[in-house]
């Protein structure tokens, strides 16, 4: 089953936005509902997946993550999951280790890496400064308890290279070809000062993993979200 007709992961949060009331869905929320039930009609994606240099440098950085995180981390995010009881529901968590589930963050914004360190202080800041990234934490690990992987806590690992590590990332956006070769030839041909750097010595690191215990109560008040969006599908 393909991702598009289905609410995933990585957009979950609209689902969790309220209208003036604070009783029914917002208008972010409406208007994904109505894109999904469009997709399932047409039986394809509406919007087509456009590479830009933020997406790529994500893309391309949490393969270097993946690659330097201890062997006790398993990569999940090479299948997607489906929610066996929620039809139109599902995501593609990026790892996994014991009761966590562990999602990847490479910004190319350096003001958005420093932004996102902060929030992650209080798992409040970061619901109410990144709800795109804590609800798909949630969303992340309700869908591998329901496939039977119990999960209790989740990771933000955020990372951004030191200025030392930027040559082996142009080594690994070398080593594609064809249309992935493509997609990240711009980071070889971007001065240092083009692209995302920490200094190694200042007062952040480079690879950041932040643990919090999953919020029960706001993991069911996105379940419940899913299900009541889902009955909107098929009216």
């Amino acid at each position: 089953m393909e991702r598009h007709g289905t609410f995933s992961s990585s957009n979950i949060w609209k689902l969790m936005t309220n209208d003036k009331s604070g009783k029914s869905f917002g208008a972010p929320a409406i208007k994904y509902i109505r894109q999904v039930q469009h997709e399932l009609r047409l039986g394809r994606a509406i919007n087509r997946e456009i590479s830009s240099h933020p997406t790529s440098w994500g893309l391309l950085c949490e393969k270097r993550v993946h690659d330097i995180l201890p062997l006790e981390y398993s990569l999940v995010s090479s299948e997607r999951l489906f929610h066996p009881s929620i039809p139109f529901y599902s995501g593609a968590p990026d790892l996994k280790k014991e009761i966590t589930v562990a999602d990847v963050k490479c910004p190319h914004s350096l003001e958005v890496f420093c932004d996102k360190l902060e929030a992650l202080n209080s798992p409040i800041t970061y619901k109410s400064e990144f709800p795109e990234d804590y609800w798909q934490h949630l969303s992340n690990a309700i869908l591998l308890e329901a496939n039977g992987i119990k999960t209790t806590h989740f990771e933000a690992i955020i990372y951004c290279p030191y200025i030392s590590e930027l040559k082996e990332i142009r080594e690994l956006a070398s080593n594609y070809d064809g249309a992935d070769q493509s997609k990240y030839a711009w980071i070889n041909f971007a001065s240092d000062n083009e692209l995302p750097y920490l200094i190694e010595g200042k007062h952040y690191k480079n690879l950041n993993v932040i643990r919090w215990e999953i919020f029960e109560p706001d993991k069911k008040a996105l379940t419940d979200r899913v299900i009541a969006a889902g009955k909107l599908l098929q009216k």
